[in-house]
């Protein structure tokens, strides 16, 4: 098995460039990981049906405040479901600053972190547990 065959898959879902600019360098480093990013939708489902399958999601905010409903964000909800559906047994981290934390676990999301200014280190942290159950990935 190669390296990159060997290697766990992230994929960070995040609009913001910024955020994702701090955490993905780090979060590859750190857990010796291939960090795939969708700043959008689209690009988040494509990558839900790539190969190999991925071990984690880290779902950040790809909806805007201003855009909220009462139905919650619809991009990530659909995110969820399905990433669920492909594979149930896939962590699915929530990193939001937004509220929908109810209408996510129904969706079938994980567990959650609110997104704060800060160090990387919280995410870091927040992640090692659910990559650490899916196989050794931190030597």
């Amino acid at each position: 098995m190669t390296d990159a065959h060997a290697r766990k898959r992230l994929l960070f879902v995040e609009a913001s460039d910024l955020v994702q600019g701090a955490l993905v360098p780090r979060i590859s480093s750190v857990f010796n990981c291939s960090v795939e990013q969708a700043s959008n939708l689209t690009d988040a489902l494509a990558t839900l049906k790539s190969d190999p399958p991925l071990d984690l999601i880290l779902l950040g905010d790809l909806t805007r405040p201003s855009q909220l409903t009462d139905n919650g964000p619809e991009a990530e909800l659909t995110v969820i479901k399905t990433a669920r559906e492909a594979n149930p047994d896939i962590p699915i981290l929530l990193f939001t600053s937004q509220n929908y934390l109810d209408l996510g676990y129904a969706a079938g999301a994980t567990s959650h972190m609110v997104k704060q200014v800060g160090s990387s280190d919280d995410v870091i942290d927040f992640i090692s547990p659910f990559l650490l159950k899916v196989g050794s990935v931190i030597k």
